[in-house]
């Protein structure tokens, strides 16, 4: 697979759309399959387009920690109950 591969694979999904180089290489250099790292972003971030993959404004309930934007391409920690706030304080918290 060659970065031009994933280039075809990620054209018009949002977000992800023109990190296939970055794919690439996150791939090479953690040994994990260039089509199963891309699949799973592409799942998990609803073809680039879901809030979380977007950028969330997350404000912390410590008013000590300034708020920021956050990114949580895979979802982590985006449990049901409440997926955004979850999947965003989670990549607050480990960022």
């Amino acid at each position: 697979v060659t970065v031009s591969d994933l280039a075809l694979i990620l054209n018009g999904k949002g977000i992800l759309s023109g990190t296939e180089a970055v794919f690439y290489q996150a791939s090479r250099s953690n040994n994990i399959n260039e089509i199963f790292l891309t699949s799973l972003a592409l799942h998990e971030s609803g073809r680039g387009t879901s809030q979380l993959a977007n950028g969330v404004l997350f404000t912390p309930t410590d008013s000590t920690l300034p708020p920021r934007v956050v990114y949580n391409m895979y979802g982590i920690g985006a449990v049901d109950s409440n997926p955004i706030l979850k999947g965003a304080e989670y990549a607050y918290n480990h960022g």
